[in-house]
């Protein structure tokens, strides 16, 4: 019976933090824009980006093949003002091809697809894609794992003080340990290969991915010292749905923006 009960917790706490991550990560700013349409009696499933690396070769491909299908793209350097520039797509391989100019780290283009069988029209709604620099794998793997275990840990404590069984103050301290690894260790590194700077959070700025993984740090603290003095169902509970709460905010959002005027890397509200 204990058995059973424990499985039942880590699997209902790997079912939560799994769907924490995967909302977090698709309703993100940079998550690929995707939309069916159907042009010349056909229906293709487009997936725009709405992020690049550098140091490639710029630009956005569509698995749209028909000749008979044709279209444009529209975009400007963000944020500015400057007129659109528009060009035409062009067919390459099994698809459409738009070249764009290739912008440094945390650079933006607003940008839109149009495309047309000659009757029926596709217009899709502007959006932004940034640029970040290639991070290695070394640096990006354990981070998001140790980002994702440390969540897993957290709810299974939480599940545990909900439930009051097993050792949820323990599971509570690893959970803890694992979140400074992935958001303080590895995390900077991360953003430092992506947009060369270690922290752009407080106190050096607005960056809500560095802020949020500073605020839930701070709360795991606090109730780790509280846990330290006396376990507390009560205040593990809190600190879980405090985790839960800050981390339902999309991934990436107040992200590092290149100002093209200055050459500096700000925080963008996309």
């Amino acid at each position: 019976m204990k058995t059973i009960k424990i499985i039942g917790i880590w699997f209902l706490a790997f079912l939560v933090t799994l769907g924490a991550a995967v909302f977090q990560r698709m309703t993100g700013p940079t998550y690929p824009f995707k939309e069916t349409v159907e042009l010349n009696e056909k229906e293709y499933r487009l997936k725009l980006p709405r992020s690049l690396e550098t140091g490639g070769k710029s630009f956005i491909e569509l698995p749209v093949s028909d000749e008979k299908v044709s279209g444009t793209i529209s975009y400007r350097i963000y944020p500015t003002n400057e007129p659109f520039c528009i060009d035409t797509l062009e067919h390459a391989g099994k698809g459409l091809v738009a070249l764009l100019p290739e912008q440094k780290a945390a650079g933006k283009i607003e940008y839109k697809i149009e495309l047309t069988d000659g009757n029926t029209s596709y217009e899709s709604p502007f959006l932004l894609l940034r640029y970040k620099n290639p991070v290695p794998a070394g640096w990006l793997v354990p981070h998001i794992t140790l980002m994702f275990l440390a969540m897993l840990l957290a709810v299974a404590a939480g599940l545990m003080a909900a439930f009051n069984y097993g050792k949820y103050s323990r599971t509570f301290l690893w959970g803890g340990i694992l979140l400074f690894l992935g958001g303080f260790v590895f995390g900077p590194a991360v953003q430092k290969f992506a947009f060369g700077e270690f922290w752009t959070g407080v106190p050096f700025g607005w960056d809500l991915t560095d802020n949020k993984t500073l605020l839930v740090m701070l709360v795991f603290i606090f109730v780790l010292f509280k846990n330290y003095k006396k376990p507390s169902r009560i205040w593990t509970l809190i600190a879980v749905l405090a985790l839960l709460l800050v981390y339902s905010i999309p991934h990436s959002v107040l992200g590092s923006e290149l100002d093209p005027k200055t050459g500096e890397i700000t925080q963008g509200l996309k």
